[in-house]
């Protein structure tokens, strides 16, 4: 999940986003968006989403949101625009 402004606002079924390597840029695979939710909140998205699928190394929700705000702005952010959850599935013709 996201704040759902800037570029992550723009981003729409179907689009392909490239995942690339901080180690390594030229590690990287594509993804394409199936799905785009929208929530009023971190906790909103976590609780319809599942923990697990957004942050798989977090336990609980109470951690995953706590997380969330821990990046600076998004407080402020996503209470001003929302969260945003994005299904991807990755390029099927793609070797990584």
């Amino acid at each position: 999940g996201r704040v759902n402004s800037g570029r992550f606002s723009e981003i729409k079924l179907g689009d392909w986003i490239k995942f690339v390597a901080n180690e390594n840029p030229a590690l990287f695979v594509y993804c394409k968006v199936t799905e785009r939710n929208i929530y009023p909140n971190f906790r909103s998205m976590l609780e319809r989403e599942g923990v697990e699928r957004c942050l798989p190394n977090v336990k609980t929700i109470e951690q995953a949101e706590a997380l969330y705000l821990s990046f600076p702005g998004y407080r402020d952010r996503v209470a001003k625009y929302g969260a945003v959850a994005f299904r991807i599935e990755k390029d099927k013709n793609q070797v990584i």
